[in-house]
């Protein structure tokens, strides 16, 4: 089975003190994961974050951060599609890698002339990823405290003859209130916003 797997995990954290109300956190993690299965091979995952944490004033608190993740070999299916004709090197978007009157789909050869020839790997994990964190809240009293927060994503995979990209927005804000004792309220409201490129597309399905 795929999922049949060696992981091993290893990490490191530092913490400096900046200044009496200021913190800087930086960390490293590598991850290795050894399948059984040898044809989805093995996956190394390499994650650097630094994050800052203070206290400005009072009643004002922010944490700011920064990761950078590089996977090597992400999880991904190999030779899933795009169909490279041996002989000539040309995709069968080309259209002159048949004789007239061949379609695709219900030739003797199917198989092996068209889906044993893909070469093209397939993937939705990102190889490299970058994201960023910030939050900010401010509390005026005990019992009441107003955060915002703000948290963006960029992931990429360039495959060998394609590659996609995605980006993540979520900001959010919450307004926390002791109303008294027992009682508590929270409002919260939060969007997310999400765009995905991929130059890679296949026009139609057979089978």
């Amino acid at each position: 089975s795929v999922v049949t797997r060696d992981v091993l995990s290893l990490g490191a954290d530092m913490v400096y003190r900046l200044a009496r109300k200021s913190t800087l956190r930086l960390s490293y993690d590598f991850k290795e994961e050894d399948r059984e299965d040898t044809h989805y091979g093995k996956t190394e995952t390499h994650t650097a974050k630094a994050a800052l944490k203070m206290r400005p004033g009072k009643t004002l608190s922010a944490r700011v951060s920064v990761e950078y993740e590089k996977t090597k070999n992400p999880l991904q299916n190999t030779d899933a599609a795009g169909y490279i004709d041996t002989a000539t090197g040309l995709t069968y978007t080309n259209g002159a890698n048949y004789p007239a009157g061949y379609a695709i789909g219900n030739g003797p050869l199917y198989g092996t002339a068209y889906y044993d020839k893909r070469q093209t790997d397939l993937s939705n994990l990102p190889e490299d990823a970058y994201e960023g964190k910030v939050n900010l809240t401010w509390a005026p009293k005990a019992n009441m405290s107003a955060s915002f927060n703000l948290r963006v994503l960029r992931e990429e995979n360039e495959l060998d003859r394609s590659e996609w990209k995605q980006t993540t927005y979520v900001p959010g804000a919450s307004i926390w209130y002791g109303a008294g004792e027992g009682v508590d309220l929270t409002f919260a409201y939060t969007y997310m916003g999400q765009s995905t490129e991929a130059k890679f597309c296949q026009g139609w399905y057979d089978g």
